[in-house]
């Protein structure tokens, strides 16, 4: 829904959906709604549109993408309807202004934030195109070039940035009442014409350049986004803004996203959207024990044991996460030492990429502690071993953590396959014990399983999720049995790709035709990059390799 009322002059519609304001049907009426209010009323001489709660708006809702072009006002009816209003219209930004959202702002004739908002058009992430405009307005306020760099990746920007290639009007301080400053600046634009505020009725400015800006995208498209096929949909659609009238663009935009909202990509991708929302709500089957009713431990303190490719990894994502005091322990002096050079280039080279500040860069380099001994772990809240995956060398540090660490300290091994319970047995507390199995590299993969074994306290199991998903992890619970899930899918990709091999592929062949189809690494590649002894460490323990077989043993019963 949303709420109607009026303040010296400016007639306030303030989207009420919460947690984040989507776009409903009921949303897209009462906006409706209270626009035709404000039209009507003589003493209305401006119109504000802001979002109540924590942010403007996070677009469309995606439970009614089938059915929202049969509703009215649909979004690319009501954007129209917006931009056509004869009274000023500002949009009001704080929080996020995502997808829809930011299609809805676009059509409103000023557009004010926060400093501390973030804007984007992001459907492409869901195999789709912003069906509302986004990609007929946007060329025309900002250009072909910027336009493409948004619509086609999908990330979000600062209302700095924003405002800097000219698509926030005004900006406030993160402090400021968003809603007080937006009126007050409505009252100061009240009587000012609108000829050139209207998005739609503005020239594309790099028109003239449309067909080498487009080549440039495609090339990079090409290799950031292969196989898939809505960015390059995207591409599209904005080069039709460059090339016809709003109107007939509106066309191809509207062809766009009804192909692509059919699309095998699309339906997967949405899929893909709320399962790793659904994930967040963890629950231990049978037991009535879940994320809504477990409060994880309070963790201050990490340790990370072995400081090699993964271990690097998961410092980075820990520092990255804000926490201000991580151990790092290696005995092998070579390996530490270079450990600690990479997570510090890796640290510069965010700084530099202005990903973060000078003065983060700092902080996350002061909070690394290396530790020569495990005595030094007995304040740690969380220690997370992560050397090579050998049984009897995490037992031997399993032994020695359940010894010195304070009681209600978890435990959590990064073990991709071997059983959790039996690493827990050998100490005193296998209530504490817990598995976190990272993705190499662990500072860039998203995924984290969380492995919950036989004797894993509901509060560790929390704290374990919680402190995935501190770290911006798609964190997943899961069973313990061999290989967990991701390993378990996994392996039978790594047996198809080695029977290729065997029928004469190399490995770069293989991986060249997966990179082409849309992977972003080749299974090779993921091969050395992990290490391929983890592989020949489980074939050995199942007696798989060639030298553990009876002398004659048919190949296929190998």
């Amino acid at each position: 829904m949303a709420n109607y009322s009026v303040r010296n002059q400016v007639a306030i519609i303030s989207l009420c959906s919460p947690p984040v304001n989507a776009l409903s049907s009921d949303v897209r009426r009462g906006i409706l709604d209270s626009l035709k209010k404000a039209e009507q009323d003589v003493k209305v001489a401006a119109i504000v549109i802001c979002g109540e709660g924590r942010t403007f708006c996070v677009g469309a809702d995606i439970t009614e993408f089938k059915s929202e072009f049969k509703t009215f006002p649909n979004l690319f009816e009501l954007v129209d309807i917006l931009e056509s209003s004869p009274k000023p219209i500002v949009a009001a930004i704080h929080g996020h202004a995502f997808g829809g959202g930011l299609e809805v702002a676009l059509a409103c004739h000023y557009r004010v934030a926060l400093s501390s908002a973030k804007l984007a058009l992001p459907e492409v992430k869901l195999g789709i195109l912003p069906g509302a405009g986004g990609t007929q307005r946007l060329p025309r306020l900002i250009g072909i070039d910027s336009s493409m760099q948004w619509i086609a990746f999908g990330d979000e920007y600062s209302a700095q940035i924003a405002a800097n290639i000219g698509i926030i009007d005004r900006i406030f301080p993160s402090n400021a009442d968003i809603l007080e400053s937006a009126v007050q600046y409505a009252q100061s634009i009240i009587g000012k014409s609108l000829i050139n505020r209207r998005v739609s009725k503005l020239p594309v400015k790099d028109a003239s350049k449309v067909s080498h800006i487009m080549e440039k995208y495609k090339q990079i498209v090409g290799k950031k986004s292969r196989g898939a096929i809505a960015p390059m949909v995207c591409l599209e659609a904005i080069k039709h803004a460059a090339l016809l009238p709003y109107v007939e663009g509106m066309k191809k935009e509207r062809m766009g996203i009804e192909a692509l909202m059919g699309s095998d990509q699309s339906k997967s991708l949405i899929y893909m959207f709320f399962a790793e929302r659904q994930v967040r709500n963890w629950t231990i089957p049978g037991t009535g024990i879940n994320s809504k009713n477990t409060k994880p431990i309070k963790v201050e303190k990490v340790a990370v044991i072995g400081l090699g490719t993964m271990g690097r990894g998961i410092v980075l994502s820990l520092l990255k996460a804000g926490i201000k005091h991580v151990s790092v322990m290696e005995l092998n002096k070579t390996a530490r030492e270079n450990g600690l050079l990479f997570i510090k280039n890796i640290l510069e080279g965010y700084a530099a990429r202005g990903t973060i500040s000078e003065t983060q860069k700092r902080s996350m380099v002061d909070a690394l502690k290396p530790v020569s001994n495990f005595e030094m772990l007995k304040d740690t809240d969380l220690v997370i071993e992560a050397v090579f995956e050998s049984m009897s060398i995490k037992k031997d540090i399993f032994a020695k953590l359940g010894q010195v660490c304070k009681p209600s300290a978890v435990l959590a091994t990064n073990t991709s396959a071997l059983d959790v319970d039996e690493i827990a047995m050998v100490t005193p507390k296998p209530k504490q014990v817990v598995g976190m199995h990272f993705f190499a590299p662990a500072h860039v993969m998203k995924l984290l399983e969380n492995v919950r074994g036989s004797k894993s306290s509901p509060q560790v199991i929390a704290t374990a999720m919680n402190m995935g998903q501190r770290m911006g992890k798609v964190t997943v619970l899961v069973g313990n049995c061999h290989g967990f899930v991701g390993n378990r899918m996994f392996r039978h990709y790594t047996v198809e790709t080695d029977f290729m091999l065997e029928e004469g592929a190399y490995p770069e062949q293989v991986d060249t035709v997966l990179k082409k189809f849309g992977f972003a690494m080749g299974r090779y590649q993921v091969g050395d990059l992990s290490g391929n002894d983890i592989g020949y460490r489980m074939r050995t323990k199942f007696e798989m390799t060639n030298k553990q077989q009876p002398p004659g043993a048919p190949e296929r019963e190998r």
